[in-house]
Parts: structure tokens; sequence; C-alpha cells
């Protein structure tokens, strides 16, 4: 009888067979390296193709851009994500390091209904990445 880390290894090992993602190495260390939530994007036709879902990522920055320049007129940088990948259902996953971009991001309501004639239905992070975060030292741990 295997022991249970070795029987996890195991199902971690048959569930990735089960799905033909390729991922590659910069993914892995991005990934590995910032720890941020990805953002996922539900596509209704499921996306398949790249450059498509590129257009999507595109179009989504252009939608967004005078909101979000009114709301963070100090913020320079281009709108972008840092990263972003179909994943293996379909649907457009984003990693995003711009604290601006990340935060405006979190509310589905500022993401177009559709683009491209492709139906989105946005699943933003619940929670702040860690980078994000701050704690605060004698506050009290009951809000009132």
């Amino acid at each position: 009888e295997q022991s249970p880390p070795q029987q996890q290894q195991q199902n971690l090992t048959t569930t990735h067979e089960l799905y033909n993602i390729e991922v590659s190495k910069r993914a892995i260390d991005f990934a590995s390296e910032y720890h941020y939530i990805s953002f996922i994007i539900e596509c209704e036709p499921k996306l398949t193709d790249k450059k498509i879902a590129l257009k999507i990522v595109n179009e989504l920055f252009v939608y967004i851009k005078d909101d979000f320049r009114r709301q963070n007129p100090t913020h320079a940088s281009p709108l972008l994500a840092d990263l972003w990948w179909i994943d293996g259902k379909g649907n457009l996953r984003m990693i995003i390091k711009s604290n601006e971009i990340y935060v405006y991001l979190t509310k589905k309501e500022r993401y177009p209904k559709e683009l491209l004639k492709i139906k989105l239905n946005p699943h933003p992070p619940q929670h702040l990445p860690i980078q994000l975060t701050a704690i605060i030292k004698w506050l009290n741990h009951i809000l009132r």
C-alpha cells in the first residue's frame, strides 16, 4: 500500500495526463515567481485560436481604457496583461501585475458582455494577491 503523499502524487500525475495542456517554462517560472491569481474570462463559443484570444485581450483593454484612465489619472504605463493563455476548457486566463489594472478588473461590471462575437463571463479573483495586501498591527480583529 502506498503512503498518502505517494498516492497524492500518483493522483496528480494521473489527473494531469487527462488534460493535454502545454505550459511553457516561461509561464511556469512566471507563475511560481509572482504568485498572482489568474483572471478567468469564460468564453462562448470556447476559444481555440491564439490569434482570436490575443485580439480579445487587446480589445478588452481598448474597452476599459477611457474609464480606467479617468479613475487612475497617474497611471502612465500601457494597459496590458503580463501573461495570458487559453485554458483547457477554452476560456481565457490572464495574469496582471499592475496594481491599478488588477484592482480595476476585479469588478465584473467593468467587462464588456461581448467582444468579437464572443460572449464573455468574467471570473475575477476574489482576493488581492499577497503583493497588494498589508498587515496592520494592533488592530482589533472584530470590525464594528
